[in-house]
């Protein structure tokens, strides 16, 4: 979904209803609020371990990104991106509210992110209402408690809405509109707590 007058910003969501790309780009120049997240990551656990714990469990996960030399005076927040190239991140957008990762306000983005292992401290940028950045901080403390699981060793398996399955204590259960994702990570110990909600 391009967003504004501004060229290569765009929005990827699942579902484009009751979003409206006008009024998205109204609230990306809008008053905002950087909330610390209270831990410290690296870029690749961002990546291959929170963003898809997001995805699986926010139905209005989305991508903001921007491409190209003014990439760097767009709104999309400092998560991902190399400088005069791209801007990009992950967030949650309900359709009147949005929040999005982050690096620290004042930490410049690497110049190559390929070769960025140091771990910074992750914000979360909300614009709008508070919903959604209380959710996302919400998943973050549950990613956290989990012992941040990522993609490696990662199974799924998706169960239809009318086929039962009891979860074993070491499965997430990740309820969808048509059927049923459970998560587990067969062989990683550590994995064990209860299921986000």
């Amino acid at each position: 979904m391009p967003l504004g007058p501004e060229p290569a910003l765009d929005l990827w969501v699942g579902d484009h209803a009751g979003i409206d790309s006008s009024a998205t780009y109204a609230m990306l120049h809008g008053p905002r609020r950087d909330i610390a997240a209270g831990i410290r990551v690296t870029s690749r656990e961002v990546y291959g371990g929170l963003i898809p714990w997001l995805a699986f469990n926010e139905a209005g996960f989305c991508w903001l990104q921007a491409t190209g030399q003014a990439s760097g005076e767009s709104p999309v927040p400092d998560l991902f991106g190399w400088a005069s190239k791209y801007r990009s991140t992950a967030g949650v957008h309900d359709g009147a509210s949005a929040c999005f990762l982050m690096r620290p306000p004042d930490a410049p983005i690497p110049a190559e992110q390929a070769s960025d292992p140091l771990p910074f401290e992750l914000f979360v940028r909300g614009f709008g209402d508070d919903a959604p950045t209380r959710r996302v901080l919400e998943r973050v403390g549950a990613w956290e408690a989990r012992g941040r699981p990522g993609t490696e060793g990662l199974r799924i398996r998706a169960y239809p809405i009318g086929v039962e399955h009891g979860p074993l204590p070491d499965e997430i259960v990740v309820p969808k509109r048509w059927n049923r994702l459970v998560l587990d990570w067969p062989g990683q110990a550590g994995r064990r707590a209860s299921a986000p909600r």
